[in-house]
Protein backbone atom coordinates (compact mmCIF):
# COMPACT_ATOMS: atom_id res chain seq x y z
CA UNK A 1 0.00 0.00 0.00
CA UNK A 2 1.63 3.77 -1.44
CA UNK A 3 1.38 6.65 0.23
CA UNK A 4 -1.17 9.52 -0.92
CA UNK A 5 -0.06 10.51 -4.36
CA UNK A 6 -0.41 14.22 -4.05
CA UNK A 7 -0.21 15.32 -8.07
CA UNK A 8 -3.37 13.35 -8.29
CA UNK A 9 -5.24 14.60 -5.62
CA UNK A 10 -4.42 18.25 -6.84
CA UNK A 11 -5.50 17.22 -10.13
CA UNK A 12 -8.41 15.19 -9.32
CA UNK A 13 -9.08 17.99 -6.71
CA UNK A 14 -9.37 20.46 -9.58
CA UNK A 15 -11.52 19.08 -11.81
CA UNK A 16 -13.74 18.29 -8.44
CA UNK A 17 -13.75 21.72 -7.83
CA UNK A 18 -14.78 22.85 -11.34
CA UNK A 19 -17.89 20.88 -11.18
CA UNK A 20 -18.66 21.90 -7.79
CA UNK A 21 -18.19 25.62 -9.28
CA UNK A 22 -20.64 25.06 -12.35
CA UNK A 23 -22.99 23.22 -10.22
CA UNK A 24 -22.82 25.97 -7.73
CA UNK A 25 -23.62 28.68 -10.13
CA UNK A 26 -26.27 26.53 -11.42
CA UNK A 27 -27.79 25.99 -8.09
CA UNK A 28 -27.75 29.87 -7.43
CA UNK A 29 -29.89 30.31 -10.67
CA UNK A 30 -32.22 27.35 -10.08
CA UNK A 31 -33.07 27.93 -6.50
CA UNK A 32 -33.30 31.61 -7.01
CA UNK A 33 -30.91 32.51 -4.15
CA UNK A 34 -30.70 36.21 -5.85
CA UNK A 35 -33.99 36.44 -4.18
CA UNK A 36 -32.88 35.60 -1.04
CA UNK A 37 -30.01 37.61 -0.78
CA UNK A 38 -31.93 40.60 -1.86
CA UNK A 39 -34.04 40.63 0.78
CA UNK A 40 -30.75 41.33 2.84
CA UNK A 41 -29.58 43.99 0.61
CA UNK A 42 -26.53 41.27 -0.34
CA UNK A 43 -25.27 42.24 -3.83
CA UNK A 44 -22.49 39.39 -5.15
CA UNK A 45 -19.51 41.56 -5.55
CA UNK A 46 -15.90 40.29 -7.20
CA UNK A 47 -14.78 39.93 -3.83
CA UNK A 48 -17.42 37.30 -2.52
CA UNK A 49 -17.22 36.16 -5.67
CA UNK A 50 -14.15 34.63 -5.87
CA UNK A 51 -14.14 33.72 -2.51
CA UNK A 52 -16.79 31.39 -3.64
CA UNK A 53 -15.49 29.95 -6.68
CA UNK A 54 -11.89 28.96 -4.01
CA UNK A 55 -13.84 27.55 -1.05
CA UNK A 56 -15.92 25.33 -3.81
CA UNK A 57 -12.01 24.01 -5.27
CA UNK A 58 -10.96 23.79 -1.55
CA UNK A 59 -14.13 21.46 -1.53
CA UNK A 60 -13.23 19.70 -4.56
CA UNK A 61 -9.42 19.20 -3.34
CA UNK A 62 -10.69 18.09 0.47
CA UNK A 63 -13.07 15.52 -1.34
CA UNK A 64 -10.52 14.15 -3.47
CA UNK A 65 -8.07 13.81 -0.63
CA UNK A 66 -10.53 12.09 1.59
CA UNK A 67 -11.06 9.86 -1.67
CA UNK A 68 -7.41 8.87 -1.56
CA UNK A 69 -7.35 9.18 2.35
CA UNK A 70 -10.22 5.98 2.57
CA UNK A 71 -9.50 4.40 -0.65
CA UNK A 72 -6.90 1.63 1.21
CA UNK A 73 -9.47 0.86 3.23
CA UNK A 74 -12.97 0.86 1.43
CA UNK A 75 -10.99 0.34 -2.10
CA UNK A 76 -11.08 2.34 -5.15
CA UNK A 77 -14.23 3.12 -7.25
CA UNK A 78 -17.66 4.84 -6.68
CA UNK A 79 -18.75 3.18 -3.57
CA UNK A 80 -15.60 4.86 -1.84
CA UNK A 81 -15.98 8.10 -3.64
CA UNK A 82 -19.80 8.18 -2.71
CA UNK A 83 -19.06 7.90 0.85
CA UNK A 84 -15.83 10.43 0.74
CA UNK A 85 -18.34 12.83 -0.91
CA UNK A 86 -21.08 12.53 2.38
CA UNK A 87 -18.43 12.57 4.95
CA UNK A 88 -17.50 16.61 3.74
CA UNK A 89 -20.99 17.15 2.97
CA UNK A 90 -21.89 16.33 6.19
CA UNK A 91 -19.31 18.04 7.55
CA UNK A 92 -19.32 21.32 6.06
CA UNK A 93 -22.04 21.38 3.54
CA UNK A 94 -25.66 20.25 5.33
CA UNK A 95 -24.40 22.20 8.35
CA UNK A 96 -24.20 25.73 6.12
CA UNK A 97 -27.46 25.31 5.10
CA UNK A 98 -29.27 24.60 8.23
CA UNK A 99 -27.00 27.64 9.68
CA UNK A 100 -28.68 29.60 6.89
CA UNK A 101 -32.27 28.21 6.83
CA UNK A 102 -32.07 28.65 10.68
CA UNK A 103 -31.57 32.49 10.04
CA UNK A 104 -33.95 32.98 7.47
CA UNK A 105 -31.99 32.96 4.68
CA UNK A 106 -33.12 30.13 2.99
CA UNK A 107 -36.70 29.12 3.17
CA UNK A 108 -37.79 25.60 3.82
CA UNK A 109 -38.57 24.58 0.27
CA UNK A 110 -34.77 26.12 -0.60
CA UNK A 111 -32.74 24.42 1.87
CA UNK A 112 -34.72 20.86 0.87
CA UNK A 113 -33.14 22.02 -2.70
CA UNK A 114 -29.71 22.91 -1.69
CA UNK A 115 -29.55 19.69 0.23
CA UNK A 116 -30.24 17.31 -2.70
CA UNK A 117 -28.17 19.69 -4.67
CA UNK A 118 -24.96 20.16 -3.13
CA UNK A 119 -25.01 16.43 -2.69
CA UNK A 120 -25.80 15.25 -5.88
CA UNK A 121 -23.00 18.06 -6.57
CA UNK A 122 -20.43 16.23 -3.66
CA UNK A 123 -21.11 12.71 -5.49
CA UNK A 124 -20.32 13.68 -8.82
CA UNK A 125 -17.80 16.13 -8.45
CA UNK A 126 -16.21 13.55 -6.19
CA UNK A 127 -16.65 10.80 -8.67
CA UNK A 128 -14.88 12.32 -11.47
CA UNK A 129 -12.25 13.46 -9.51
CA UNK A 130 -11.40 10.16 -8.26
CA UNK A 131 -11.89 7.81 -11.35
CA UNK A 132 -9.27 10.55 -12.69
CA UNK A 133 -7.42 9.60 -9.52
CA UNK A 134 -7.37 6.05 -10.24
CA UNK A 135 -7.21 6.30 -13.82
CA UNK A 136 -3.62 7.91 -13.73
CA UNK A 137 -3.00 4.72 -11.46
CA UNK A 138 -4.29 2.25 -13.79
CA UNK A 139 -1.50 3.73 -16.81
CA UNK A 140 1.23 1.91 -14.65
CA UNK A 141 1.87 5.82 -12.55
CA UNK A 142 4.12 4.80 -9.49
CA UNK A 143 1.71 6.19 -6.55
CA UNK A 144 3.64 7.22 -2.98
Amino acid sequence: MGGINLARVLVGGLLAGVIYNISGFGATHVVDLADSFARFGWEPSTGSTIQHVAVRFGFGLISVFTYAAIRPRFGPGIKTAVIAASIIWVAAAAPLIFVLTELFVFSGSQAVTLLVWTLVEAWLGTAVGAWLYQELESRGVETG
